[in-house]
This record gives C-alpha cells, sequence and structure tokens, in this order.
C-alpha cells in the first residue's frame, strides 16, 4: 500500500472554505465570515483510509476597499476568530471536522441608523456606497482569498451583494 501515504499527501491537506454570513443579534444585522476545513466524504477516500489534515495556526486579515475606485478604507484588521468549543483567538487551530470559525465584519443598528465596522480599536462608520471586502485565511504559510462586494444604503442597512 505504498500510494496510500502519497495520496494521504494530495488530498488530506487541509482545504479552508471561507463563507459570507448575515445573523442577526438583539435586533442588530451582524455581516461577518465563517470558515471551516471539512472532512473528507467521499466514500474512495473512506475506502484508502485518507482523512483531512488539521489545520494548524489559522488567522484571518480583511480589508475594504471601495467597490469602483478601488481605494482602501480599512487596511487590514485581524478579527478574533470564534468556535463554538473555545475562547475568541486570533489564531486558532481549525481540525477537520463540521464545525466552524466565525468572525464580525461590520454591525448595522437600526436604532442608530449606521453600518460600523466591528474592531476592536475603533467604530468606523462606513458612509453610502459599494464595497469589496477581501478576505484572507492564512494557513501553513498558505493564503486561501474570497472577495464579496458589500453594499451600504441610505438609510444605514447593510447586505451582502452579489460580486
Amino acid at each position: 500500500m505504498a500510494i496510500s501515504p502519497f495520496l494521504q499527501m494530495y488530498f488530506g491537506r487541509p482545504k479552508i472554505l471561507i463563507e459570507f454570513v448575515t445573523d442577526w443579534i438583539d435586533g442588530s444585522k451582524l455581516l461577518g465570515g465563517q470558515i471551516s476545513n471539512p472532512p473528507l466524504l467521499h466514500p474512495l477516500a473512506r475506502f484508502l483510509a485518507l482523512h483531512r489534515e488539521t489545520a494548524e495556526d489559522v488567522w484571518v486579515v480583511f480589508e475594504i476597499n471601495e467597490d469602483k475606485t478601488g481605494k482602501v478604507i480599512v487596511p487590514a484588521i485581524f478579527p478574533d476568530l470564534t468556535r463554538e468549543d473555545m475562547p475568541p483567538a486570533r489564531r486558532i487551530t481549525l481540525p477537520s471536522s463540521i464545525r466552524i470559525a466565525r468572525f464580525p465584519i461590520a454591525l448595522y443598528n437600526p436604532s442608530s441608523k449606521q453600518a460600523k465596522l466591528v474592531d476592536n480599536a475603533n467604530a468606523i462608520v462606513l458612509p453610502t456606497g459599494q464595497y469589496i471586502v477581501i478576505i484572507k485565511v492564512c494557513v501553513f504559510g498558505k493564503k486561501v482569498l474570497a472577495k464579496r462586494c458589500l453594499t451600504v444604503y441610505t438609510d444605514g442597512n447593510l447586505r451582502w451583494s452579489a460580486n
């Protein structure tokens, strides 16, 4: 069975998936991201006893640019990653499972009618417009990228839009 270690090295590497999510918390709309390292579920992979490796030392950075001009609005934010089985941290381990790690990006509060970036250091208000959110997930020295359009409306409401 000399082929199995080779297949494990190739197919067993961590596979980071990035998703853009919308949640409602206490009447406020929270836009954020979530990352996962899904297990290998293919029957052939199970037969060959292949498994997805744990992603060690995972961290996330995101930036926000204007959609039309590309001007950087927020250069780099390193959010805390939250998993249900551990306290929030900037760097985490992501095992191969259906568990996810989440992080906040922007918050709309209907009472203040403002869209704000969720950042521990300062609260940046996002004016009306379209923005591109670029998420970079770093694991094993490699980066996984995802982009999504964020629209802020005149009333301060916000939502993810199609690219």
